[in-house]
């Protein structure tokens, strides 16, 4: 297991990079912007009412690109969504072939759709670094709880080893004070006695 000053450096490095792909982001979506807008700017205006124009037929190419980019199908139904889009490419290259206009116009259609399809692997990629990022996280987090719990599991045997020592002190203390208290009962009694202690003893009587 890294430890947790590797993980923190792992995360910083993780972060750098996914500060980077987000600028990346940033910028690609900016160029889809000024594409899409070059391209509004010069798609040609007059020809859209008729529908063997190139205008109707890209519309209608981009209709079927989205449907089945977006939607579910059977494997047939995709199938004949693909046959009609290819049939409807032909009609615009013919439609567009002697076009130096539309050839223009293709080329920046293929910029953006270049753009759109970088555009979503960086999302991806951003994704698969968030979940990255949340796993290094957890592991600091996990990491720091089991380093908190043994500080206090040494702290309380380091205290639990101070606690028994006080008490055996205290119950020293405690003995040594009883000791002295009765020492002056304790004494023990003199097991000779002199031959004048005797006659005293008799006198008395």
């Amino acid at each position: 297991m890294e430890g947790k000053d590797d993980l923190r450096a792992l995360m910083e490095k993780k972060s750098k990079e996914k500060k980077d792909l987000i600028s990346t982001l940033r910028q690609t979506n900016n160029e889809i912007v000024d594409i899409q807008k070059e391209l509004d700017a010069k798609y040609p205006k007059g020809d859209s009412k008729k529908s063997s124009s190139p205008s109707r037929i890209q519309e209608r190419i981009d209709k079927l690109e989205f449907f089945i980019a977006t939607s579910a199908y059977t494997a047939a139904q995709e199938k004949d969504l693909i046959r009609k889009l290819d049939v409807l490419k032909k009609e615009f290259n013919a439609a567009t072939k002697d076009s130096a206009q539309w050839v223009a116009l293709k080329k920046l259609r293929d910029d953006l759709r270049a753009k759109r399809d970088s555009r979503k692997q960086i999302r991806k990629d951003l994704d698969a670094m968030s979940k990255e990022l949340d796993a290094i996280y957890q592991s600091i987090i996990e990491q720091g709880t089991k380093n908190v719990e043994d500080r206090k599991n040494r702290e309380a045997r380091r205290d639990d080893a101070h606690f028994h020592a006080r008490k055996r002190e205290d119950e020293r203390k405690y003995k040594d004070a009883q000791k002295k208290e009765m020492a002056p009962y304790m004494k023990e009694l003199d097991s000779f006695v002199s031959l004048e202690d005797i006659a005293e003893v008799k006198k008395k009587k």
